[in-house]
């Protein structure tokens, strides 16, 4: 498990302003001296907010996407081989400088995202025709540097189009998946129970699992989704599932404002950078931090990519495993019909209700998420995430800073926070189990959810980090 850190005062901080939840996390501010990968990684983000499908095909996404870029960059390096192009090289034709790997890396960026997010198509060629280069060329000629960048992107497709990801069919799932219980009935309480949604326009929906087949993506590093399984949750009906239960219900009960940022800002609902894409800002403020220039850039960036979509395979593996129930169901199973303290909702504060009616700190259109509990995707995407940073940087340093207005929330907004409040995260760590402890905040995730989530983040960082070290090494 990730040690504990204690929070430092920041002395170097990245400030970023406006409340996270939804909306997304702003991107880091920075100029465009910024390493053409940096760059790549602005608009993979901001294709992920306005049209991605959900955490687990983002996490695949931007591992694929930081993948293209880095086989296209490892063919001009005299060491270092690609993982889906290790047997080519570019050829001595063409000349082994950063204009070439950079046009290089924008091809592979720009054909990859086009593939992922072909809605987007109008933001990706956009940044083409601003680092100057013509997106409608398609070159098959490995002697020129579009041709590389192409080449490497048409390689990874070609293997990741039949990676169980279903991506050609709309991510829907293949295994047949059906929940136990409905949303209006309870034939397992141990089992995760669908919800319904309402949205501000009053209508209705009952979303199902999200991706229930992602454990069977084929991952980068690990052997398989479930080669670091989870164990399975505290049991209903046991003093240790009650005291779970009740420990949610107390977070909430007692509230503050900060725990209110804490959990919006590291929410990651529908239209933002999800979890996955929460770790490429993260990354972001790094690369400012360092200085990092094209090659320390392209790294990073790789691993952080395999290491958040291992992390989502894994995650999925155990949740489909053990199809574990949230802590909204668990909450009324137990509490409806007795009085208790819980967010009477927006602008109401925390008021005695009936148990059957408790809800998380989280928007009506968006209750819980649409997947199982154990373990919190958060915590797992961000503890690996900080571990493979933590170890190409060689330390845990991180100083980000974000500023949460008075009244910027979301949820509350002109409400919470009665003032403005710093969160401050001084270390890849403290970012990384703030991220879980959001969910215990938000009461979406249970603690053993959260711990679970740590454990195996830090499990996939450290396979994503030797596996990647081999093909920086030139080794295969």
């Amino acid at each position: 498990m990730l040690r504990k850190i204690s929070f430092l005062a920041l002395a170097l901080s990245i400030v970023l302003v406006g409340c996270g939840g939804g909306g997304g996390t702003s991107t880091v501010t920075q100029n465009n001296t910024r390493s053409v990968a940096n760059q790549w990684m602005d608009t993979l983000v901001e294709c992920i907010r306005q049209g991605g499908p959900g955490p687990t095909a983002n996490s695949r996404a931007i591992g694929m996407v930081t993948t293209s870029m880095y086989d296209a960059w490892a063919w001009f390096d005299d060491t270092a081989v690609g993982v889906y192009s290790a047997d080519e090289k570019f050829p001595t034709t063409a000349a082994k400088n950063d204009a070439n790997r950079n046009k290089a890396i924008s091809y592979a960026a720009q054909k990859t995202l086009l593939d992922l997010f072909p809605n987007q198509a109008g933001l990706i060629n956009a940044k083409m025709v601003e680092l100057g280069y013509d997106p409608n060329l398609t070159v098959s000629n490995l002697s020129t540097a579009e041709g590389v960048g192409q080449s490497a992107a048409n390689n990874l497709l070609r293997v990741r189009h039949n990676d169980g990801s279903n991506q050609l069919g709309g991510y829907t799932d293949t295994t047949g998946y059906a929940p136990v219980n409905t949303v209006d009935n309870i034939v397992d309480p141990n089992r995760w129970q669908p919800m319904e949604f309402v949205y501000p326009d009053g209508s209705r929906r009952v979303p199902g699992f999200l991706t229930p087949h992602w454990g069977q993506v084929t991952p980068f590093a690990l052997r398989t989704g479930s080669e670091y399984r989870v164990p399975a949750g505290l049991r209903y009906g046991t003093p240790e599932f009650k005291a779970q239960v009740d420990e949610i219900i107390n977070y909430q009960a007692n509230i503050t404002d900060e725990q209110k940022c804490i959990a919006e800002f590291w929410a990651d609902g529908p239209k933002s950078e999800t979890p996955p894409g929460h770790w490429i800002v993260m990354a972001q403020t790094v690369s400012k931090n360092n200085n990092y220039g094209l090659e320390a850039d392209i790294k990073m960036f790789f691993l952080v990519g395999n290491a958040v979509m291992d992390a989502g395979i894994a995650a999925w593996d155990s949740k489909r495993a053990h199809d574990y129930v949230r802590p909204i169901s668990a909450v009324r199973m137990i509490y409806a019909g007795k009085t208790i303290k819980g967010w009477a909702g927006v602008g109401q504060g925390i008021q005695d209700i009936d148990g059957a009616n408790w809800k998380p700190y989280q928007p009506d259109s968006f209750i819980t998420p649409p997947f199982p509990e154990l373990p919190s995707g958060h915590s797992t995407f961000s503890a690996a995430a900080a571990k493979v940073i933590r170890e190409f940087q060689g330390s845990d340093r991180l100083e980000y800073s974000y500023l949460m207005p008075t009244g910027s929330s979301h949820y509350e907004p002109g409400i919470t926070p009665s003032r403005s409040i710093n969160l401050s995260y001084p270390t890849l760590t403290s970012a990384a189990e703030a991220a879980g402890m959001s969910r215990l905040y938000g009461g979406i995730h249970f603690r053993q959810g959260n711990e679970n989530g740590l454990d195996l983040g830090d499990q996939v960082g450290e396979r994503v980090w030797q596996k990647a070290n081999n093909y920086f090494a030139g080794i295969r």
